[in-house]
């Protein structure tokens, strides 16, 4: 009656048998497989429960309890059930990679990390391999994680290989490197991916100052309604680069300057000595001396290194993409620091590049981003209208926790407050006006 879909009898039948024999745990166990087909998901942990009761030692009935959590967003009970099956099973692949994204919503993306290696030494697969390269994108290892994708392709069917093609593609677009980035872009260009694809060609070629090929590209992807107030920029690009530069903090900008090794990677230690030699002061300056196993910092503290940064990138997506990754990472080690500055990073790039989205549909752009980094913190986007400060609020608010930093954000965002209207208040921390700065002088570019 199971396998046949007539579920209303194959659970008449399965309370039979528990009638039969009150310890018979695979009646419960399937009982609770019907209610999750059907969507009954609290019926359905309700029974898996019940096996956990006859048999604490069932792996099976843990792994659905994980999936049903992680499909409800309840991601906390996930890693909790997850973190059970380990103690059980430390051999059991599907639960490392389970659990690998439960971590990942819940912002500890190191974690999550930790649980896609172990789960790639159980078992090699294209999607831990895929999800593995993609949280080492998030923490700015961007040769790990094209290392990751390169062995996710060797091992992919040909209908994963578009995606991991893609993954590439970016990947390669920010660190810059011209011929991975035609060779990913030449299996992608007659595919239905082609346009993401063209447009991350076009921004290779606009980082590498190669304006000629970029504006080429341009004017396709222009067909396409994308990036309309670009080739306006373009003809004025030395501007614009006159006036982002402008915007820095002079010592915030010579010590990233003298920050930067061989590679065009940001030296974290070197930075904090740098910053401190340029009379910069406060505690987020020891934090990028540690090691990234230290506990998240909690605190947007800092947050003007990766602004100044943003500003000096330019036009240079792959540079932006590098930046923030890194500052972020060394800053704030994980959790909801990643998430925020990921929010800062796509709002330079829609200005910069001319999109200029309005807050409803600038949320709409990077909600799924943002929901992979943290959960909870997509929440508050999605949900954001009850988070608008008015201006006093701002100006009294001490900005003590990433929660209240993304608040200020998506109130400046709406008030779009003049540079003058800023610069003639007095705020009660200095890190509010940076950030509330950093959107007014983005939307007047």
């Amino acid at each position: 009656m199971y396998f046949r879909k007539i579920y209303d009898e194959a659970v008449d039948y399965y309370i039979k048998a528990i009638e039969s024999d009150k310890e018979f745990s695979l009646a419960y166990l399937k009982i609770g497989d019907i209610f999750a087909e059907n969507g009954r998901y609290e019926q359905a942990i309700e029974n898996y429960f019940k096996v956990i009761k006859l048999d604490s030692q069932f792996i099976p009935v843990y792994q659905r309890l994980g999936v049903i959590y992680n499909q409800l967003e309840r991601y906390k009970d996930a890693y909790l059930i997850h973190k059970k099956a380990l103690e059980i099973d430390r051999n059991n692949y599907e639960i490392y990679y389970n659990n690998s994204y439960s971590l990942s919503k819940l912002g500890r993306h190191l974690d999550a990390i930790k649980n896609l290696e172990k789960a790639l030494t159980i078992k090699e697969t294209d999607f831990i391999l895929h999800e593995l390269s993609l949280e080492y994108k998030n923490i700015g290892e961007f040769i790990k994680a094209i290392n990751a994708e390169e062995k996710a392709l060797k091992l992919s069917s040909d209908e994963n290989k578009n995606l991991i093609y893609l993954t590439l593609l970016k990947l390669y677009t920010i660190i810059e490197d011209e011929e991975n980035v035609i060779k990913n872009y030449n299996e992608l260009k007659n595919t239905d991916l082609q346009i993401p694809s063209k447009s991350l060609l076009m921004f290779f070629y606009l980082s590498k100052g190669d304006i000629e090929n970029t504006e080429k590209i341009l004017s396709e992807l222009n067909k396409e309604g994308l990036f309309l107030s670009l080739p306006l920029r373009l003809d004025k690009i030395d501007t614009y680069l006159e006036k982002l530069e402008s915007y820095t903090d002079l010592a915030v900008e010579k010590a990233l300057l003298e920050s930067f090794d061989d590679d065009g990677m940001i030296d974290a230690k070197i930075l904090s000595e740098k910053l401190s030699e340029n009379g910069l002061k406060g505690e987020y300056i020891g934090w990028l001396k540690e090691p990234l196993d230290k506990t998240s910092k909690l605190k947007p503290l800092g947050l003007k290194v990766i602004i100044n940064a943003l500003y000096l990138s330019g036009f240079n997506y792959g540079l932006s993409e590098r930046v923030e990754s890194t500052l972020s990472k060394y800053l704030w080690k994980d959790n909801y620091g990643l998430a925020f500055s990921k929010v800062l990073l796509r709002y330079y790039q829609n200005r910069v590049f001319g999109e200029q989205s309005n807050l409803e549909n600038f949320i709409e752009e990077i909600i799924e981003e943002i929901k992979d980094l943290n959960y909870k913190f997509s929440k508050i986007i999605s949900e954001y209208e009850t988070y608008i400060l008015d201006f006093d609020s701002i100006l009294e608010s001490n900005m003590k926790t990433f929660e209240d930093a993304l608040y200020i954000f998506l109130s400046a965002m709406r008030f779009d407050l003049s540079i003058e209207e800023i610069e003639n208040q007095k705020f009660k921390n200095e890190e509010v006006k940076d950030l509330i700065m950093f959107v007014a002088k983005l939307n007047r570019l």
